[in-house]
Order: structure tokens, then C-alpha cells, then sequence
């Protein structure tokens, strides 16, 4: 017996787990790129490529130096922050109390 077959749309090709990987992916290096770091490795690993039941992401091989120049970066920007927080506080302290309770 013939079986007519519908034609396929741009659905058929729909991977939302996929694109959600990838969204959360592109924020996390966009995250990093804005305090100086940047994974030149890294990868979106699919679920057959992992063994696994989702999309994971491999962050690469940096060498020693790498790492050690990325967590410099991201430390002075954290130690940014923390002193305009801590100025930010002593300019309103009726925030910092509101903070306390």
C-alpha cells in the first residue's frame, strides 16, 4: 500500500537542546571576554560524543602560563569590583545598613 509522505519544513531539522547549548555557551565566553579571558578551545560536545544525555562544553587544554595570565585577569577585575562596591557602600551607607539586618 502507498503511504503519501509529507513534505518537511525547517522543523525537521529543530534541535532546541542544541540551541539552548549554544546560547548558554556564547554567554559564558561573551561573560568572560568582557573581563579579558578567552578560551580558545573550547567546544560544544554533543551527546554522542560525550556519552552522555545532554550537551556539555569542553573547556580545552591551556598551558600552565595561560592559566595562570587568565586567573590574573579575572582577580584584578574581581578586586575592581570589590573596591567600588566596598566605595559604593561608604557613599550610601544607609544601604550597607539596610544590608546588615
Amino acid at each position: 500500500m502507498y503511504r503519501e509522505l509529507l513534505p518537511l519544513d525547517a522543523s525537521f531539522f529543530d534541535d532546541e537542546d542544541r540551541e539552548d547549548a549554544e546560547a548558554a555557551g556564547l554567554a559564558f565566553l561573551n561573560a568572560l571576554r568582557r573581563i579579558g579571558v578567552e578560551l580558545a578551545d573550547f567546544r560544544l560536545l554533543a551527546p554522542c560524543e560525550n556519552c552522555d544525555n545532554e550537551w556539555t562544553f569542553s573547556l580545552g587544554q591551556e598551558s600552565l602560563q595561560g592559566l595562570a595570565a587568565m586567573t590574573r585577569k579575572v582577580v584584578h577585575r574581581l578586586d575592581m569590583l570589590e573596591a567600588i562596591h566596598q566605595q559604593w557602600l561608604i557613599d550610601h551607607p544607609q544601604v550597607a545598613e539596610a544590608d546588615d539586618s
